[in-house]
């Protein structure tokens, strides 16, 4: 049997790369939602980058917020996943389809946040990257 451990001391950035591998096996085994609950919580525990990360490149994309869509809408759009698997309340439907694209681009705001602020990298988040680029057409 294994030892149990009791307690794990961690930094921010140990903290969020367990997250974002954790998430990686959870997409792996099809289970959108935990993929996406870790990769959000990895990326909101990095600082905001020097550079835009992924997640502000879409939240301030000047095309779509000057083609009328308000700010407020587009952002709950770009989280809605996210916001319902962590939040209760009546503007939070019972029920939620999680496909694969949220976990994906979910996954990949984590991974453009946290990577360049905290100077990580893994074999899991290679492996993914990879899969990202040869199936974008299919995300």
């Amino acid at each position: 049997m294994r030892q149990k451990t009791t307690s794990i001391v961690l930094t921010k950035a140990e903290a969020a790369l367990r997250h974002i591998e954790a998430a990686i096996v959870a997409f792996d085994r099809n289970l959108f939602d935990v993929a996406i609950t870790l990769a959000g919580a990895a990326e909101g525990m990095a600082p905001d980058p020097s550079t835009a990360s992924l997640f502000e490149a879409f939240r301030n994309h000047p095309l779509i917020i000057t083609d009328g869509v308000e700010r407020k809408k587009w952002i709950g759009f770009l989280d809605a996943e996210r916001n319902w698997l962590k939040h209760t309340g009546p503007e939070h439907p019972p029920t939620m389809v999680i496909d694969q694209t949220a976990a994906v681009i979910m996954l990949v705001r984590a991974i453009s946040k946290a990577q360049p602020a905290f100077g990580f990298q893994s074999e899991a988040i290679e492996a993914f990257r990879d899969w990202v680029i040869e199936n974008v057409d299919a995300v």
